[in-house]
């Protein structure tokens, strides 16, 4: 099920989804929510959920429909969406790039620094990137094709690990 509000939070209505959520992007009408549905008797199961195979859900009318997009994976770890077009969702080690609502995905050659990481993309060419530590910090300029190590004024170089706060150089 989903859970929904239009008022901020002050109401919410459930919505039985036919998978179960775990993740969400939500527009107006137009959702893509990764699922889990029972898995297939000849699939083996995984570590993280071994009932369950992951797969990306879309809706264009508010929930009343799903389209089931197959993604071959056995784990979905994050997914972003910045247009009805664009998006990205990610596995431990791959990331998959839609620029036609999710009819083709390509898979993405990532730098080995942010292999298990997070992506955050604010438009169809620019996203950032940190590795499963939270640094160091990326940028694309392509849309996920290449990555570049980012710089931030007055935080250490990438490739250098934060520093403790008791040490006063937070």
């Amino acid at each position: 099920m989903l859970a929904l509000t239009v008022d901020g939070g002050r109401h919410w209505r459930l919505m039985p989804t036919p998978f179960r959520p775990a993740r969400a992007a939500l527009g107006p009408q137009r959702w893509w929510v990764v699922g889990g549905v029972a898995r297939a008797r000849n699939v083996p199961p995984t570590p993280k959920l071994p009932e369950l195979q992951w797969n990306l859900f879309l809706t264009a009318n508010g929930g009343r429909s799903w389209k089931e997009i197959d993604t071959e994976q056995p784990s979905i770890d994050g997914l972003d969406v910045v247009s009805p077009q664009d998006a990205w969702f990610w596995t431990d080690t791959t990331l998959y790039r839609t620029s036609d609502g999710g009819r083709t995905w390509t898979a993405m050659t990532l730098p080995d620094v942010l292999v298990g990481g997070a992506f955050s993309f604010s438009s169809a060419t620019l996203g950032w990137a940190v590795g499963p530590a939270g640094y160091p910090l990326y940028r694309t300029d392509d849309g996920g094709l290449s990555w570049q190590a980012a710089t931030i004024p007055g935080l250490p170089a990438q490739g250098s690990k934060p520093k403790s706060p008791s040490k006063g150089n937070w």
